[in-house]
């Protein structure tokens, strides 16, 4: 899911050996009301919960589009909720946003308005679901970025 060197086309959690660019793959930056569990048959997933987020410092988003996250929510275990795209800080510019319904196990293509954005920007993945009644959102095991 993450990346060293921030022009990034694919970041997986769960597969460590992949490059990103020539890059490894460490961790987010920082986060907030997220954490990160190893899932059977799934590998490593970042869990997310109302008014979270992660975020990657220094990212490069020249000539992106949309970017694809595979998701994971099972009702009953899960609320479902929406995963919004900014820059700059967590209430930052609104790139883009997407809809994790309450069963899902699929990958979701946001497209996200990065024309004038450019290199060096801070990268929030902010999770809204003002009903989820304490429940975990969803589940997040890999992101990608498309030209």
């Amino acid at each position: 899911f993450f990346f060293k060197q921030k022009t990034a086309y694919e970041m997986r959690i769960s597969d460590w050996s992949s490059d990103v660019c020539s890059s490894d793959l460490p961790s987010y930056d920082t986060q907030k009301d997220a954490a990160k569990f190893t899932v059977p048959n799934v590998g490593e997933v970042v869990v997310a919960n109302h008014g979270g987020f992660i975020a990657w410092e220094k990212v490069d988003l020249t000539g992106i589009r949309s970017i694809e996250v595979n998701a994971l929510a099972q009702a009953g275990q899960t609320a479902g909720g929406k995963i919004k795209i900014r820059v700059g800080s967590e209430q930052g510019k609104l790139i883009g946003e997407g809809t994790i319904p309450t069963n899902f196990a699929s990958t979701l293509s946001i497209p996200v308005a990065t024309q004038d954005l450019g290199s060096n920007q801070t990268l929030y993945l902010t999770f809204d679901n003002t009903v989820s009644q304490g429940k975990p959102l969803f589940g997040l095991s890999q992101i990608e970025f498309k030209k």
